[in-house]
């Protein structure tokens, strides 16, 4: 369809537009023809919005023969022959409409309109269509280059979703091995552990890829994932692991990257808790900070163990996938010391 046409707003500003071009020939006809401006004004008005019609027609030329440098010399015999058609034909309208008027009104003794003012209408009428065809060409190209714009950002955005689909398929999925290698020690020694170990390790498999299938989950929902991850830890680690929580309420219903904070509590288990004999305490923070939220997760650590290979892996995968999904308005932070690791993500503040 027409695109102006399509658009009541675009209709009416082009309706509107015409109309002033109508009131100009107004003018015309009362400084040419000296006619009474009531006279002028039901001459020129009709036969303007009349060709306002015909220089919509200008839209589907435009497209049958689009820009080509190489073609520029057949555009213009083209336009202008159709131009020079266009307005011929209106002209006779305007012969037609001028008699008739006048055969109503009998405002004139002269029946046909003064050479002079055809000559001045002719020249007006190729002129206003050369123009409808300029503006035509003008919309053309700028419908081409909204489109263009829209598939690159169609496909920006289909990049990011596979960049955080691989992001999420990188999760190092070590702690299902370690967890079914648990399970399959304890079936001996402690069957009734070993069910429970199973039942806690199909649940939080269950719950999170149903919430990874998602682009955003609330803080709550991702807290409680990342608790039943630890629930299976605790089966393996025993009192050895200790967890936590400082969550501020206000950041509950907040929204997060779903799996955000299961490999930051991965790698303080994996390079923290699991080298020291004794064990410790991972500590979970949330705290909401005007209009954005900080998360932390904290370790203690052996300064005597040595440095693990892929120890970086997981924590540059959060980072990643805050870049893809919040580009500048998300950081992660890393403080460490000899006995403490501590990561720590700020993120915009999204409401419900």
């Amino acid at each position: 369809m027409h695109p102006i046409l399509a658009h009541r707003e675009k209709f009416g500003l082009y309706l509107v537009a015409w109309l002033i071009l109508g009131f100009l020939i107004t003018t015309l006809a009362v400084l040419s023809d000296r006619f009474d401006w009531l006279f002028a004004l039901s001459f020129s008005v009709p036969v303007t919005l009349l060709y306002a019609f015909v220089g919509l027609s200008a839209y589907y030329l435009c497209r049958a023969f689009p820009l080509d440098r190489g073609k520029l010399f057949q555009l213009i015999l083209v336009f202008t022959f159709v131009s020079i058609v266009s307005s011929a034909i209106w002209i006779l309208f305007c012969k037609w409409w001028y008699w008739l008027l006048n055969q109503i009104v009998q405002a004139h003794a002269q029946t046909e309109i003064s050479d002079a003012l055809i000559t001045i209408l002719f020249g007006v009428g190729v002129v206003l269509y050369i123009l409808s065809v300029s503006v035509h060409y003008l919309m053309i190209e700028f419908e081409k280059v909204s489109r263009a714009e829209r598939r690159e950002y169609e496909l920006r955005l289909l990049a990011q979703d596979a960049e955080l689909k691989s992001l999420r398929a990188q999760i190092d999925p070590h702690f299902l091995f370690n967890s079914l290698n648990s399970i399959s020690s304890l079936t001996a020694a402690d069957p009734v552990g070993a069910r429970k170990m199973t039942l806690l390790l199909a649940d939080f498999l269950r719950k999170s890829l149903n919430l990874a299938s998602k682009n955003k989950i609330t803080l709550g929902e991702e807290i409680e994932l990342g608790s039943n991850f630890l629930d299976i830890e605790k089966t393996r680690f025993a009192e050895r692991l200790q967890v936590t929580y400082d969550c501020d309420s206000a950041c509950s219903s907040l929204f997060v990257p779903p799996l955000i904070l299961q490999p930051l509590i991965e790698n303080a288990i994996k390079h923290g808790i699991a080298n020291l004999v004794q064990g410790g305490a991972i500590v979970i923070q949330t705290k909401r900070l005007g209009s954005r939220v900080r998360i932390s997760v904290e370790n203690p650590v052996d300064k005597e163990a040595p440095i693990k290979a892929g120890t970086r892996l997981g924590l540059e995968n959060v980072r990643k996938r805050l870049t893809t999904s919040y580009a500048d308005e998300a950081r992660m932070d890393i403080i460490a010391t000899d006995t403490r690791f501590k990561v720590e993500i700020f993120l915009p503040a999204e409401e419900i």
